[in-house]
């Protein structure tokens, strides 16, 4: 396709922004707390209400994402995503903020389903690797650019401008993406690419029960569009395609578990400045960005499966370490999490190539937002687990048992592993 690679970093950017605000709650959870006058359980659930919020929509995408063109759910979901942002920007007490982190989650959840499905039907299976290794870049811009300049930001002026700023980036990008991005229409059917028809659809399905017998008209709408939840049901009843959500949902789960919790530990247990660990994500997200490419072409020749054995077996290593030691210089402790940041990313690429090539070309857009609404689902229950499991000392802010979540996130890891196996790739 022409201007393909201009295409994907300009994905990458979209994804770029959904990625820095969903993290900024990571760095900016002490603030928020302190700010709000909250428990870490009630922060918690900031987390939960954008994947709860995310969640849901994504998997209502899949009644109505393959009668459109891509284009146009990717621009609208990110039009109003960058709307939540600017209004998280304004939600000075936690009750408007928990509302407007559900409003974003909404449509934030869809970018990452949409965005895979976009490149997946822009680039053929034996290309898809690296594909999928330029859009992951956004998860190393986000760390590299992104997080640190917000905690920056943070320092300097106030909690909310970093969310404020997000949300005029994204309106900003909406004016290449709209004039740059091609439409995606190859995949919606002559007789099904009315919106009318489909807002017909939703709308009697979701009224259903309520005007069966008032208005006897809306029976015949819903015999006539049943097929759209009998397409998403085939979907969530296909063996190989239930694998490879069963293997994307535990996999974010375990990794989300450990992570969400890495800057609080660094502080806590091993003595890190709050305004250090900003190096963390310049670290790791440079790390990433250099070798994710590299990544995607060793995983392109060697095999996704192959591949994703051995990145997510060198994963288990940082994970274990760093959860385990009770001291270590800044620079020691920064040189694990950047292998820690290279292999958890690469083997996320692994696996978000292999899941790509288990639906056919008809399954694609709807099997990718379950998927999406799954990973969503995963983060706040992976956020809310931890929670749960973690004990904070008042006194010191050390945390414990982190090395139990870091046993656990291994143990879920050979699961993915043996889910992986099970996933039959189909071919393009």
């Amino acid at each position: 396709m022409k201007n393909e690679k201009f295409i994907l970093y300009l994905l990458t950017f979209i994804w770029f922004c959904a990625i820095v605000d969903f993290l900024l709650m990571l760095p900016l959870g002490t603030e928020l707390m302190s700010l709000y006058h909250i428990q870490p359980r009630e922060y918690s659930m900031l987390i939960f209400a954008f994947s709860l919020s995310g969640g849901i929509s994504a998997f209502m995408a899949a009644f109505y994402i393959d009668s459109f063109d891509r284009k146009t759910v990717l621009l609208t979901a990110f039009f109003f995503f960058a709307i939540g942002s600017i209004l998280c920007s304004f939600a000075h007490t936690y009750h408007l903020m928990l509302f407007a982190r559900f409003f974003t989650g909404l449509f934030g959840g869809l970018l990452g389903g949409v965005s895979t499905a976009y490149i997946s039907d822009m680039v053929p299976y034996e290309r898809r690797g690296k594909a999928m290794g330029i859009l992951n870049l956004g998860f190393g811009l986000a760390s590299i650019v992104g997080i640190p300049f917000a905690i920056f930001i943070c320092e300097h002026m106030d909690v909310f401008w970093p969310f404020r700023m997000i949300g005029i980036l994204s309106l900003l990008t909406l004016i290449p993406a709209i004039l740059y991005l091609p439409k995606m229409r190859d995949h919606i059917a002559p007789d099904n690419n009315s919106i009318q028809e489909v807002a017909r659809a939703i709308f009697s399905l979701a009224i259903y029960p309520f005007t069966y017998y008032l208005f006897p008209d809306l029976k015949i709408k819903l015999r006539e569009n049943i097929s759209k939840i009998a397409e998403v049901l085939n979907v969530l009843k296909n063996r190989n395609l239930q694998n490879a959500l069963l293997f994307g949902f535990f996999l974010v789960l375990g990794h989300f578990m450990f992570i969400s919790f890495i800057n609080p530990y660094l502080v806590g247990n091993l003595g890190f400045k709050l305004e250090d660990t900003k190096w963390m994500y310049i670290v790791g997200g440079i790390s990433v960005s250099l070798t994710s490419p590299t990544i995607g072409k060793f995983i392109d020749t060697l095999g996704k499966l192959k591949s994703f054995r051995i990145l997510i077996l060198l994963s288990f290593i940082p994970i274990l370490v760093i959860s385990h030691i009770h001291e270590a210089s800044i620079m020691m402790a920064l040189l694990i999490c950047a292998f820690m940041f290279i292999f958890n990313s690469g083997r996320m690429i692994a696996a978000q190539t292999l899941i790509t090539g288990a639906p056919t070309e008809e399954q694609r857009g709807k099997f990718l937002v379950i998927r999406s609404s799954l990973i969503e689902m995963s983060e706040g229950f992976s956020a809310l687990i931890g929670g749960f499991i973690l004990t904070k000392d008042e006194v010191t802010g050390h945390l414990y048992n982190y090395n139990y979540i870091a046993y656990i996130a291994v143990m879920i890891g050979i699961l993915c592993i043996y889910l992986a196996s099970r996933i039959e790739v189909n071919g393009e």
